[in-house]
């Protein structure tokens, strides 16, 4: 919310939804579409969405719907690597053509160009969430040793289980938003105050999170890169 609005945070929105949705409803459409509702319908992104969806349901295959993006979205021309529009339909495509294959959906998010890790990354969390963790191949997890490397301090090496059991202890000490505090955290009519309640929501997030996890012996550099002994 810092750093972005409108579509921007819309898009964040919209993600955040596709992997919770990926947790409890079976099928890729259905994600997508539990998804779309937690976003404005007047919005550029739901329109985008939408039309991507329906181009699905028609029958469009995966190269279609990736010249379809490509072609309205020119990385040599004015639309940026990195804006949220095309990269969410990126997202979007992958998970209604390969939402149930882990494998599959991580690569072609990849190959599809944009903002190539995030969207691999964000992939992977979809699928890997509604595969279950035991469906991952050991290809994908093996070479990073179930460990995140991070620049964030005191968290530069954690294990996955521990950032898994830190999460859920904390959302378990989050109580969910009034009516009035929803209308509140979505529409700030001044930046200034979106600002100050972002950092505001960030400091109390802080305040509830567990003490900074350090390894016995914390290395320099990330388990299983080149110049790990």
């Amino acid at each position: 919310v810092v750093a972005q609005s409108k579509n921007g945070v819309y898009a964040a929105m919209y993600t955040a939804a596709l992997i919770a949705s990926a947790a409890v409803l079976p099928r890729p459409c259905e994600w997508v579409e539990e998804a779309m509702k937690q976003i404005p319908l007047k919005s550029r992104l739901y329109h985008e969405l939408s039309l991507l969806l329906s181009q699905w349901r028609d029958g469009a295959s995966w190269e279609a719907l990736e010249e379809a993006i490509h072609g309205k979205y020119r990385e040599e021309e004015h639309f940026d690597w990195c804006l949220a529009i095309p990269n969410a339909l990126i997202v979007t495509a992958c998970v209604l053509c390969f939402g149930q294959d882990y494998s599959e959906a991580v690569i072609h998010a990849v190959l599809t160009g944009f903002d190539t890790d995030c969207n691999g990354a964000t992939v992977g969390s979809i699928a890997g969430i509604a595969c279950g963790a035991d469906k991952i191949p050991d290809k994908w997890k093996t070479p990073v040793q179930q460990i995140i490397c991070s620049s964030v301090n005191s968290y530069t090496r954690i294990p996955v289980e521990e950032i898994v059991k830190r999460t859920i202890a904390v959302s378990r000490t989050l109580r969910p938003p009034s009516r009035k505090n929803k209308a509140q955290l979505y529409v700030f009519r001044r930046r200034k105050d979106r600002k100050a309640q972002t950092y505001a929501a960030l400091r109390r997030f802080c305040k509830q999170a567990a003490e900074p996890f350090h390894f016995p012996e914390e290395p320099h550099v990330c388990a299983g890169s080149p110049s790990t002994p």
